[in-house]
């Protein structure tokens, strides 16, 4: 399901999160201004504290993409990483994914 969703983001023209174990980032992209200013501050609402502590991939995504960056996929990489097993795993990845994917604060 991964592979068929990030290749169709691509070639949609827009990847929208890529998941820290699966990622490269260019240094550009991280000193642009406000990308780590926001994402290495500290949370001072709930919403935030969602945000920006249980769905880290998809905030530091979002800022890059905020400020102009560009995230692809390149579907012939290779990666080994941990895939939920149980239904209560995959549900609680879901759970801390699911608030980081909010609106952004200015």
């Amino acid at each position: 399901g991964h592979w068929f969703q990030k290749s169709a983001e691509h070639v949609l023209g827009c990847v929208l999160c890529s998941p820290g174990c699966f990622s490269l980032i260019r240094v550009e992209y991280l000193m642009r201004p406000n990308v780590m200013a926001m994402y290495k501050s500290l949370p001072t609402t709930p919403m935030q504290k969602l945000m920006y502590d249980q769905g880290e991939d998809r905030w530091l995504c979002t800022l890059i993409l905020l400020t102009g960056g560009r995230i692809e996929f390149e579907a012939a990489s290779h990666c080994q990483t941990f895939a939920p097993e149980t239904f209560d795993v995959y549900y609680n990845q879901r759970r801390r994914w699911g608030p980081s994917t909010g609106r952004v604060e200015n």
